[in-house]
């Protein structure tokens, strides 16, 4: 079996209170895990006024790598409703979008510090719930969903760093 590598660093989003950046929105986390009844540790950010609000936080990633995210999400599905962003670590330039209610991006080339962006709603009072987040190579995700033919991320996979 060769090893799998997801870069996410946080898995249980136990340090989501000391993010880089949270943006008209408050972030919570339940870091429960409990595989056989489908619970997992997830992010919830509720916005605190109307318009664009977000969590993020900037991770080290191999420069030069070819990179998908993958995550689990709720919310209503439009075609500008994204779960999460990646970004330059400067916000210069925007690489891919994770819609909601999970999914994976097409590949990016990494530079060596990317800025993830979980995008709260638009609409504030309101909630959205991100887990399973995976950040790592395309083959990496693919051998994973071979581990896991029942859902991507069925288990506590940990981070690289």
């Amino acid at each position: 079996m060769s090893v799998i590598t997801n870069y996410w660093p946080d898995p249980r989003f136990a340090h989501a209170d000391s993010w880089d950046d949270l943006s008209g929105c408050t972030a919570s986390s339940s870091q429960t895990l409990n595989v056989s009844a489908n619970i997992f540790p997830t992010l919830t950010l509720e916005s605190s006024q109307d318009g664009a609000n977000w969590a993020s936080k900037i991770i080290d990633v191999p420069e030069g790598a070819k990179l998908v995210i993958a995550c689990a999400s709720d919310g209503i599905v439009t075609s500008n409703n994204f779960s999460v962003d990646i970004w330059s670590h400067d916000s210069s330039k925007k690489f891919v979008n994770v819609g909601l209610n999970g999914g994976v991006s097409d590949e990016f080339v990494a530079p060596s510090r990317i800025l993830v962006c979980f995008r709260a709603p638009n609409t504030g009072g309101k909630a959205k719930t991100v887990s399973r987040v995976f950040i790592g190579t395309k083959a990496d995700y693919q051998a994973l969903l071979n581990l896991v033919p029942s859902g991507f991320l069925a288990g506590d996979l940990m981070p690289k760093y």
